[in-house]
């Protein structure tokens, strides 16, 4: 009886050991963790624009060079695309309001791979307000590759779209030269933001939506060019893709369909394609919806064609749309003659550095009363970084300011 009460024994122990074992092997990851991180490091991304703390993303990353590189770029935009965009027009956001939609979720053993769409509401306004602030919105696609170490997940990778361009295209500069690059950065943000604390107590006026028929404006428009219905596509379109016109972004976290955009209002503005002459601009379509079977040409497309043909058609008196330009180096250069010079309808186009040429386009939505400057400054709608009724200023090498002046 001992000898049974032995076996027994031993039996129980061993099947709770290897129960033990099994539970260990068999403990499934929990896909909750990986989502609720996700949604955590895109809250926290866009609220560092507010804090002015761009290190408190760093948490998310593992050490792996590929994740650093990638947390570096994105402190990079962070401090480039807001921080110091925003403050060197002695603008300051005041409030976010975050939503982060999971979109899909893969998991292949330690690894997840997720799909999430970032919006946001930025409440910006004068850095020393006299009145309530502006209302914009931002929309970012990302693609993220998260790591599970010891139940722990962190970012490998974020995969998503600027206006200069991809993540994955952006970080192939050595982690030394990036971190380098994040300390000059850090402090032209806070040269800027202290020279925006110091600026005038300034109210910032939204123009009425009745901008087409105020004095203001009706002087200095074509009246061909229906500038109504460009902000009625831009605010219809500027988040909502049309489905009659390519997505030219291969993927929803690569974009490049900054031009597109801007094209297709042209079009809701009236103007038709042009395929004759020097400076051709078109889009065929092939069906009622989009398809690979479409054809356009390079100027519909990408923002330096666009720019050539509206010069070239205004200085040589052609058929198509064309327009005049004025161009500031910096947003310093920023002054009244130009907020008498644009209006709603009209576009603005990116030069980024001395070793690049046009390379972003959006399209004025509205335009700002600055009473503290007595001037006008635009706000814009744009694709590639989907954005509505957010500030012109980028802070770029050069900005082009393009007011058309006729379509057809």
């Amino acid at each position: 009886m001992a000898k049974i009460r032995k076996i027994t024994t031993i039996s129980i122990l061993f099947c709770i050991i290897v129960s033990c074992l099994c539970s260990l092997q068999a403990k499934p990851i929990d896909i909750r963790q990986a989502e609720q991180l996700t949604t955590e490091f895109l809250c926290t991304k866009i609220q560092s624009v507010v804090s002015h703390n761009v290190d408190a993303i760093n948490i998310y990353y593992t050490n792996s060079p590929t994740s650093q590189r990638n947390l570096l770029f994105i402190q990079k935009q962070l401090l480039e695309d807001y921080i110091i965009s925003y403050a060197s027009n002695d603008y300051t956001i005041e409030k976010v309001e975050p939503r982060v939609k999971i979109n899909e979720t893969l998991f292949d053993g330690k690894f997840a791979n997720i799909r999430a769409t970032l919006t946001a509401d930025i409440y910006w306004n004068a850095a020393n307000p006299l009145g309530n602030p502006i209302k914009g919105r931002k929309v970012e696609e990302h693609l993220l590759l998260l790591k599970n170490e010891n139940d722990v997940w962190k970012i490998e990778q974020d995969k998503f779209q600027t206006k200069k361009g991809s993540s994955v295209e952006l970080t192939r500069e050595s982690i030394a030269d990036l971190h380098e690059q994040i300390r000059t950065l850090k402090f032209q943000a806070e040269k800027a933001l202290d020279k925006a604390r110091k600026s005038k107590p300034s109210k910032l006026t939204p123009e009425t939506p009745e901008w087409k028929m105020s004095d203001l404006y009706t002087p200095r428009i074509s009246q061909d060019y229906n500038r109504q219905e460009v902000y009625n596509w831009a605010y219809n379109h500027w988040n909502n893709y049309s489905k009659e016109y390519l997505n030219f972004g291969d993927e929803k976290w690569k974009g490049g369909d900054c031009t597109n955009f801007v094209s297709q209002c042209l079009r809701a503005g009236g103007a038709v394609n042009d395929k004759s002459g020097a400076f051709q601009w078109y889009y065929d379509k092939k069906g009622t919806l989009a398809s690979t079977n479409d054809t356009y040409s390079w100027t519909w497309s990408t923002a330096r064609g666009l720019n050539s043909i509206l010069s070239g058609n205004h200085n040589n008196e052609e058929f198509g749309p064309k327009a005049t330009q004025k161009v500031i180096s910096g947003d310093d250069q920023y002054d009244t003659s130009i907020g008498k010079y644009v209006v709603p309808g009209d576009l603005i186009q990116y030069h980024w550095n001395n070793k690049s040429t046009i390379t972003h386009a959006a399209v004025i939505v509205g335009m700002i009363y600055n009473s503290s400057k007595f001037r006008y400054e635009p706000v814009i709608a744009e694709h590639t970084e989907d954005s509505w009724f957010t500030p012109w200023t980028n802070n770029a090498y050069k900005t082009y300011f393009v007011h058309i002046t006729g379509i057809n």
